[in-house]
């Protein structure tokens, strides 16, 4: 198949600002691909920024990365760098932050509201200890709720929601649904 029938292919029912918007991502994907380890087609649909030292941030196929997104992949040390990995076909909403002092790994098609907060750290030591740092993993097919806050060392099994608003602060099993703050378990997942 060639390039012309591909793109024919790709636009073949949209109208004109459908189009325009698509060919808005896929330069500004390009244009991120350099600051990340990702697979095309991913799509970047606004300005997004990346903090990284000594760190990497791997975006899987067909992941869309909303505007104002926030990914810090910040280390101290080069040997041991930390890491965002974020599976295929995700969204990650407008204005969400991901912080990774060692890991915070997000599965397949997880679906990220706007203004969530992911960090596996406490970004300040409490009386002259050394940081805490404790990697987050997010199964597959998890959706997450606006203003969710989920925090160090946390396992959100697969097909679990968490709703809207709520500060995940321990272990969430696998298709539940919780909410609040500090979130509980309400019901399941049929």
């Amino acid at each position: 198949m060639n390039i012309v029938s591909k793109i024919n292919g790709r636009f073949k029912n949209q109208n004109l600002s459908e189009i325009l918007l698509d060919i808005k991502s896929i330069i500004l994907s390009g244009w991120y691909s350099f600051r990340l380890e990702a697979t095309f087609p991913f799509y970047v649909m606004g300005k997004i920024r990346i903090l990284k030292r000594y760190g990497t941030i791997q975006i899987g196929k067909h992941t869309r990365i909303w505007k104002g997104v926030k990914f810090s992949a910040y280390g101290n040390n080069q040997n041991q760098g930390p890491r965002i990995i974020i599976g295929k076909e995700c969204s990650i909403g407008d204005r969400t932050e991901i912080h990774a002092g060692k890991q915070v790994k997000i599965g397949n098609r997880v679906i990220i509201a706007w203004d969530c907060v992911i960090m596996d750290r406490d970004y300040h030591p409490l009386h002259g200890d050394n940081e805490s740092i404790e990697p987050v993993l997010i199964e597959d097919g998890v959706w997450i709720g606006c203003r969710t806050i989920i925090l160090k060392g946390i396992k959100i099994g697969r097909n679990a929601v968490i709703g809207a608003g709520s500060v995940v602060v321990r272990d969430i099993p696998e298709s539940a649904i919780a909410v609040g703050n500090p979130a509980m378990i309400v019901g399941y997942r049929s």
